[in-house]
């Protein structure tokens, strides 16, 4: 399987089939997601990240079959991505998982692998009207931490969105750049240390993509090109490691599309990019996105 980007859009539906489990299976009480959006509603992704030290355990990891299942609760109810079959759940490793659209305003989040257990994460966060909550788990099983970030359903008119999040286990600093062509960019973030965030919205710069086309290939998304936040001329946001005397001019990564959902060419210029391992050369190995 390529890890090199880890695509929500492009596995959509995958959790549901591994998880196989339904709300019949699982006790109350639940939280059942409404189908109908609004200004006081908003949506929720939960991501989270491999639990190993090592790109390597982490492949391993990956496609065990004995992986846990771990359920969503807000403010203590089960959440159910509809109105009778299957709860929100999220593998350590796995697909980011969404559920549109719960009441906007403060939650208490609770992640855990069966209600009333013991939970791998609890914390408070908001919801927004109109956008999308995306809380990402990260570190080691025993000592789970997360990141709450809202992102919106739409930038401002002319502009892309830009959300980066660094997860990386190697613990390495990231910085955001803006991009005129492949070999001119300049920083527009500070270096942002493990669990930092960045977000900025600036005018959109993307490609006129044919999802036919070698660029709209995942594997490729990491370079730029369709569906990214470079295009494939390399002008655009990206994220790179913080240059250092030995590395002097790590590579550019691309951002990828945050919007889960929409038809593939109808997606708002919404990117984001949490990633958690990179080669030691700076080249995203493994991106919640």
């Amino acid at each position: 399987m390529n890890r090199q980007v880890f695509c929500a859009m492009a596995l959509a539906g995958t959790l549901l089939a591994l998880g196989g489990c339904s709300t019949d299976q699982v006790r109350g009480p639940f939280l059942f997601a409404s189908a109908q959006p609004g200004p006081d509603r908003g949506g929720l992704m939960v991501a989270f990240a491999a639990p190993e030290d090592s790109y390597g355990a982490a492949e391993q990891g990956m496609v065990s079959a004995d992986r846990t299942m771990y359920y969503v609760l807000v403010d203590g109810k089960v959440v159910s991505i509809d109105a009778s079959s299957y709860p929100l759940t999220v593998f350590a490793g796995g697909n980011p998982s969404w559920a549109y659209y719960l009441d906007a305003g403060p939650h208490h989040f609770t992640v855990t692998a069966m209600p009333g257990q013991r939970p791998v994460f609890e914390g408070d966060g908001q919801i927004p009207g109109g956008g999308t909550a995306h809380l990402f788990l990260y570190g080691p099983l025993d000592n789970v931490s997360g990141v709450f970030v809202s992102v919106p359903s739409t930038p401002a008119s002319g502009n892309e969105h830009i959300t980066a999040v660094n997860l990386m286990r190697g613990g390495q600093a990231m910085e955001v750049v803006t991009c005129s062509d492949r070999t001119t960019c300049s920083p527009i973030s500070g270096a942002l240390a493990l669990g930092d965030v960045f977000q900025t919205e600036v005018p959109v710069v993307v490609d006129d993509c044919d999802p036919a086309s070698p660029a709209s290939v995942p594997g490729s998304w990491s370079a730029g090109g369709c569906f990214t936040s470079i295009t494939t001329q390399g002008a655009g946001v990206g994220y790179r490691l913080v240059a250092t005397p030995s590395r002097p001019t790590p590579p550019i990564n691309a951002l990828t599309w945050g919007v889960d959902g929409l038809g593939v060419n109808s997606r708002p210029p919404i990117f984001v990019a949490a990633p958690v391992f990179m080669t030691d050369a700076g080249q995203s190995q493994v991106v919640l996105y």
